[in-house]
């Protein structure tokens, strides 16, 4: 067994045990992240830098990487499912996890060792839980991400749209691509920038129930042991979903698409083919099945004993919340957020049990 065979072995049993304690950051995490560029390390010395790519597919790739789509929402409000539900459609090719084009990649430059070492983690160990190797264990196919690259980075793109051109020339075969599609939790809030640099771009914004939406927020904290303020995060999520409502009144509904976790998941058919109908491709079966990078994913819960590989888990309306705050926070978030909520359609907020901490008569 060769050096980068044993170092695929030992990223594989961290991967494991990153994966059970997820979405925690210990020393698992740093460990797998060291062993990471270890990893790409020793595949960059087996790279012929100097050597072209076999098909850089540079046509196929002409033909979509203006029309991108943006995913917008705040997290943990799906973003997430939606992303993995447009991920096998013939026409999007969808960039893998949270990508973070405007806060790391948009107008900053990037060398291609840096670039190329960041993205080869990733493509590993995209989410911190399954699917891992999104191009397989083989190393050869790592190597052709890393030479495509490269000959995308000396053609002067700049560093993301080299990274969806190299990952599209090294995992593709045959390309019907339209769009590729970006996912990062509050993309709204960059949207004049966006369309700066993609004039054509199209978003769409899901919207959960922002008192359930702040319980995952705050469960993912407890879990991640990180700081969180139930105020700050009712503050956040208001102006994320107050500005996609702008956005969608300035853009116009061709443009800006906002639909809402519950109906989603719960009427999956029906808000898949409105998605469809707005991105004007046809209607594909592969939608019903969430995957990354074509691999099935771990399913919409935050829950161990619920997740169904490649499943959508429906899930009805809790009252969870009242549990996972108290009386002093459930008057602030409550008070914060009521018009918001009422105003996306959710009239449980009318009832007795959240109006009363409103402050409305």
């Amino acid at each position: 067994m060769g050096a980068i065979d044993k170092k695929i072995e030992q990223i594989d049993k961290l991967l494991e045990k990153r994966d059970k304690e997820y979405p925690a950051r210990g020393s698992v995490w740093r460990q797998l992240d060291k062993e990471l560029g270890r990893f790409f390390n020793l595949l960059l010395k087996k790279v012929d830098i100097d050597r072209e790519p076999d098909q850089p597919r540079t046509e196929e790739i002409n033909a979509f990487i203006e029309s991108p789509v943006f995913i917008c929402g705040p997290g943990r409000s799906g973003t997430t499912l939606l992303a993995q539900l447009l991920d096998g459609h013939p026409n999007l090719f969808v960039m893998p996890g949270d990508s973070n084009y405007m806060g790391r990649f948009y107008g900053k430059k990037w060398k291609f060792h840096p670039l190329a070492l960041y993205w080869t983690k990733r493509l590993v160990n995209p989410l911190g839980q399954k699917p891992f190797w999104l191009l397989g264990k083989d190393p050869e196919n790592y190597k052709r991400f890393i030479l495509a690259l490269k000959h995308f980075v000396e053609q002067e793109m700049e560093p993301f749209m080299a990274v969806v051109s190299a990952l599209h020339a090294t995992a593709v075969k045959e390309s019907q691509a339209r769009y590729w599609v970006e996912k990062t939790p509050g993309n709204e809030e960059y949207v004049d920038s966006i369309l700066e640099r993609f004039p054509h771009a199209k978003f769409i914004q899901i919207i959960r129930d922002p008192l359930e939406n702040l319980v995952s927020l705050k469960k993912f904290s407890l879990l991640r042991k990180s700081r969180f303020s139930a105020a700050y995060g009712a503050f956040h999520i208001k102006s994320l979903i107050d500005l996609g409502w702008k956005n969608r009144s300035q853009l116009g509904q061709k443009r800006y698409l906002i639909i809402h976790y519950e109906n989603l998941i719960n009427s999956l058919l029906e808000n898949l083919k409105t998605i469809c109908d707005f991105l004007e491709i046809n209607f594909s079966d592969s939608l019903y099945i969430p995957t990354v990078h074509s691999i099935p994913a771990s399913s919409n819960s935050s829950h161990r004993e619920r997740i169904k590989v490649g499943e959508v888990v429906k899930q009805n309306r809790t009252s969870r919340w009242a549990e996972y705050f108290s009386e002093d926070e459930k008057k602030s978030i409550i008070s914060i957020l009521y018009e918001t909520a009422l105003r996306c359609g959710y009239s449980e907020w009318e009832e007795d049990n959240i109006k009363k901490y409103s402050g409305m008569d």
